[in-house]
């Protein structure tokens, strides 16, 4: 009669290789889980992310309706009236200036008075414009339509936004500036 110490390395090595595989088929389901874990992690994580960044976004008001695109409202926003085209003042230390959503206030030849306003200041800007043609080349300032088509002074009114770029007159006592492009926003 065979006994059960005959039998036991037989049965060790049996269940060593059952147990083995149990093992390996236990790890396959640890990996696959941390992995399903750290995507979950890190999709919850760009979730959080990506909210924050649009709840920063400054409200903007639709160009048609004036109706408010949900977005959390900011101090500059508030203070500026908010429209889709912020208002951007800059000039460098070289004179270079960049004036985003400037208003026309006036018209007069080739030379536009335009406004920026901050709260209750108002900064008064002169445009000087040169655009000039000789056979099929512009010359001077370049007119831009809102989508970014050639355009002229005659199609700027009063009352349009405008986006200006050129370089500040050293030698004038008002801010005057010798426009290089001048932008139609509306």
């Amino acid at each position: 009669m065979p006994s059960f110490v005959s039998h036991a390395p037989e049965l060790l090595h049996k269940g060593g290789e059952v147990s083995r595989r149990w093992f390996k088929t236990m790890e396959g389901v640890a990996r696959a889980d941390r992995a399903a874990s750290l995507l979950f992690v890190s999709s919850a994580f760009f979730a959080f992310a990506l909210s924050a960044f649009f709840l920063s976004l400054p409200a903007q008001r639709a160009a048609a309706g004036g109706t408010s695109v949900p977005a959390a409202a900011s101090a500059p926003a508030a203070a500026t009236g908010s429209s889709l085209w912020p208002l951007e003042i800059h000039i460098s230390n070289n004179g270079l200036i960049l004036l985003r959503s400037a208003r026309v206030v006036s018209i007069s030849g080739s030379t536009l008075t335009v406004s920026t306003a901050w709260g209750s200041s108002d900064f008064i800007w002169t445009v000087q414009t040169n655009a000039t043609r000789f056979e099929t080349r512009d010359f001077g300032t370049r007119f831009l339509s809102r989508d970014g088509k050639k355009s002229s002074l005659a199609n700027i009114q009063e009352g349009d936004k405008v986006t200006i770029t050129g370089a500040l007159d050293p030698a004038a006592q008002e801010p005057v500036i010798k426009a290089d492009s001048v932008r139609n926003l509306e």
